[in-house]
């Protein structure tokens, strides 16, 4: 697709990786004669994917989080992204009573969420030995940079990562006229499309996977779905990657939430605290802090937050749902 403006042509340059257990597309609107620097730009962008994932992985033994991961009852130094990430998680784990926690890593691996998506491969943590943790095992030390580990325990960023490398993928995207990152559904938006238009974004069905329960149109914002749908355990059909820390079971009273946010991290890590505490607590959650959210519970009913009434392109599909306003 090509767009004349003047004597240029206006073309959306799109690249697509593995990375993060997930496929990342970008897509850079931007004129035939930069082309060179695009596509440099957008590989630099893809390199981010690269280092989150070797920094915050649970399923490489050389990550920082799994290096971490037995040295308890010590001060640990660890990198900038990993102290602010960790910092972010432990407040939202706050706000949350502890629905969210991101000690979560050795429950996620029994239950088995312990392989790569993309290409099957198990890891298992042998050498963290199997205790009750909580997100307050871990302590911080804001002067000197340092985490404390109470007891031995594996931080699962899964909920954050992938949001927190859009964001840092789009600095390296931020002079093109616009551009779309979309890593496994997880959705940062900048500038316009090649129509000069803000860009069109589907909001996946739950149950009717080929088809939206919703479309809006947006730019310069985070679209993030967390879903019951995505990803299944190998050892119970049953058993979907949102687990309370304390139950250890899957949240059932939802089927999807989607939030927009100002940056992925946020629209990433607050869907899926939201789905965590679940339809009624969830909403209170999201209207509590006026996020725009819609959220589809166990009938396929939307409960829409009032924050996401006011997207002014906010649309859904009458023929598959039934819209709830609280």
């Amino acid at each position: 697709m090509m767009k004349w403006l003047g004597q240029q042509k206006l073309i959306t340059f799109q690249k697509s990786m593995l990375a993060m257990g997930t496929v990342i597309n970008i897509q850079v609107v931007a004129y035939e004669e930069d082309r060179r620097a695009v596509l440099e730009d957008i590989n630099r962008a893809f390199s981010i994917f690269y280092d989150i994932e070797h920094r915050f992985s649970r399923f490489r033994s050389d990550s920082e989080v799994m290096k971490l991961a037995n040295r308890s009852k010590q001060e640990v130094l660890v990198s900038e992204m990993l102290f602010d990430l960790t910092a972010y998680a432990l407040e939202l784990a706050e706000l949350t009573n502890g629905k969210y926690d991101p000690t979560i890593g050795k429950i996620m691996e029994q239950k088995g969420f312990d392989r790569l998506y993309t290409t099957g491969q198990t890891f298992s943590s042998h050498d963290v030995p199997h205790a009750a943790v909580h997100y307050r095992d871990v302590q911080l030390n804001e002067k000197n940079r340092t985490i404390h580990l109470n007891k031995p325990l594996i931080l699962d960023f899964g909920s954050i990562a992938k949001g927190f490398a859009c964001d840092l993928a789009a600095k390296e995207l931020e002079a093109w006229e616009g551009f779309m990152i979309n890593a496994g559904g997880d959705v940062l938006v900048s500038g316009f499309n090649e129509q000069q238009e803000e860009w069109t974004i589907g909001i996946r069905h739950p149950i009717h996977k080929q088809t939206n329960i919703s479309v809006i149109q947006t730019t310069n914002c985070a679209i993030c779905t967390s879903g019951s749908y995505e990803r299944i355990s190998r050892y119970d059909p049953h058993t979907h990657h949102l687990i309370h820390p304390q139950t250890k079971q899957s949240e059932q009273s939802l089927l999807s939430c989607t939030v927009i946010a100002p940056l992925g991290m946020l629209a990433d890590s607050l869907s899926t605290a939201a789905f965590l505490l679940g339809r009624e607590g969830g909403y209170s959650f999201l209207a509590e802090h006026e996020i725009p959210a819609v959220m589809v519970d166990q009938t396929a009913d939307m409960i829409v937050t009032p924050e996401m009434k006011e997207v002014h392109s906010w649309n859904h599909n009458q023929h598959l749902s039934q819209t709830k306003h609280f």
